[in-house]
């Protein structure tokens, strides 16, 4: 059986220099049926350009405007399964890859058909051997617990083929029967903060499986913009009350947001936050509010199915 085919794609916004080093790192891969796609999502530092002289055989999108993680993504995958991808791997532009990534990946995901995404082993890119995450714990009351792995050297602890109940998205294969039946990215969380663990959660009560492939490697830099401003402060911390509305029952739900108010936000912010910066704090004070909000608008619904996003309309997008 040949190949199947596999669309590499990720979001270029104003990091033209990180976007051109992940390319560099796909030019090495030894995985002979891929193709690459980059939805630009309204660059303005000469990112476009600067991709298609270096790398015209990568395809570009240019949404023209930043329409965000979930729905730039959604872009993405409709794009490429549309073009006849078999898989579609997701990664951020702020990474290297292994030349054997893509080919060990893609092994564990053609084993079974209910597999339906796969990830690897994540290393800091500025620390090699250090170890970014395997994979993604669950918690109680927040849903998504601690990354698995972190901040740990690899002594090939981690050298398992396994199952995962969630994952994170830093470089994520993605069944196309995923796709066509779920649909992608629940764009309620749009940015910063939890879109994994909601597509996570929901493939896995429609029975697909998560697996972990150990053998595929990736170095993410992470941070590069600027992770603590009030926008990713705002997002961050109105997406975890969407999250544990979506989830949770009502009741535990409600239990689940007063911790968060209390406990586990106010620590996650003194860890992270100058307190006297007032525009932080504003956020993150605007963030509790309109999560709460959000919460009482809307109750639970598992999301069982999640309309991918339109091909985009003919004028809306620049494909090349």
């Amino acid at each position: 059986m040949p190949d199947p085919k596999v669309t590499i794609t990720t979001l270029s916004w104003n990091r033209k220099v990180h976007t051109l080093e992940w390319l560099e790192s796909l030019s090495r891969l030894e995985y002979p049926n891929y193709d690459v796609l980059v939805v630009d999502n309204g660059s303005t530092d000469g990112s476009v350009d600067a991709i298609r002289s270096k790398f015209p055989a990568a395809k570009v999108v240019e949404n023209g405007e930043n329409l965000g993680y979930a729905r730039g993504f959604n872009v993405a995958m409709t794009h490429a399964f549309a073009d006849g991808a078999d898989w579609v791997l997701i990664m951020n532009n702020d990474a290297v890859i292994d030349p054997e990534a893509v080919r060990a990946l893609v092994d564990v995901g053609e084993r079974d058909a209910s597999v339906g995404f796969v990830s690897g082993k994540v290393f800091h890119y500025w620390r090699p051997e250090e170890i970014q995450t395997i994979g993604t714990t669950t918690h109680r009351f927040l849903v998504a617990g601690p990354q698995i792995g972190s901040g740990e050297l690899d002594h090939g602890q981690y050298d398992e083929i396994v199952e995962r109940e969630l994952t994170d998205d830093v470089f994520l294969l993605v069944r196309s029967t995923v796709f066509s039946k779920l649909g992608g990215y629940d764009e309620d969380f749009a940015y910063y903060g939890h879109e994994n663990v909601d597509w996570c959660l929901r493939i896995r009560d429609a029975g697909f499986k998560i697996m972990y492939a150990p053998a595929a490697k990736l170095w993410h830099k992470g941070r590069t913009g600027g992770a603590w401003t009030a926008f990713y402060l705002f997002h961050q911390t109105r997406n975890d009350y969407v999250l544990v509305a979506k989830h949770l029952l009502r009741p535990k739900a409600f239990v689940s947001a007063a911790l968060m108010a209390l406990w586990y936000q106010p620590k996650w912010m003194l860890l992270r936050v100058r307190p006297t910066k007032f525009s932080q704090m504003k956020a993150y004070l605007r963030g509790q509010f309109e999560g709460m909000r959000w919460l009482l608008r809307h109750p639970k619904k598992r999301n069982a199915v999640s309309a991918a996003a339109p091909a985009p309309a003919s004028g809306s997008a620049n494909v090349s």
